[in-house]
């Protein structure tokens, strides 16, 4: 399975677009009334500034997030990944996150807090069972695509 992060991609190629087609009203010459010619660019100039600010945004989030290479299952039809983040006074957490469909589907299957899981604690036991092990509480555990999820708490080590 291709795994590629199509959520991204689709945010920023949407955010790009809208871009494109503000600036284009922006440069181009309009004919006609004068009252109309002003409506198109008094509204395109804060579509465009908004367009720009959240591909800004977006891309100076990824830098707060860090995920782990997709865990296969043994079938290789699907992926678990882990992802984490420190986004500050915001918070952190870990989240691991089931994919299907080459990544265009996804479903959250385990949240808890930063550094709970790492890449050694996904263990496929078939291609429809799934273990996680994870270090502290967790905040969310549960199933996604008719596959049965088992989170299960490591003992604490000092």
């Amino acid at each position: 399975m291709l795994f590629v992060e199509w959520g991204l991609i689709g945010r920023l190629g949407l955010t790009l677009a809208v871009l494109a087609v503000a600036v284009f009203v922006v440069r181009r010459r309009w004919t006609g009334r004068p009252a109309l010619q002003a409506l198109p660019r008094s509204l395109s100039w804060p579509v465009a500034i908004f367009a720009a600010l959240f591909v800004a945004l977006n891309l100076l989030a990824a830098g707060c997030q860090t995920s782990t290479r997709p865990v296969y299952s043994p079938d290789g039809k699907l992926a678990a990944r882990i992802r984490a983040a420190d986004e500050g006074w915001l918070g952190e957490w870990s989240e691991v996150e089931l994919f299907a469909a080459h990544g265009l589907v996804s479903s959250v299957i385990y949240k808890g807090p930063w550094e709970a899981v790492d890449a050694s604690s996904l263990h496929w036991t078939s291609s429809s069972y799934l273990e996680i092990y994870f270090q502290g509480y967790a905040l969310y555990c549960g199933h996604a695509f008719g596959i049965g999820v088992h989170c299960i708490p490591r003992p604490e080590t000092e």
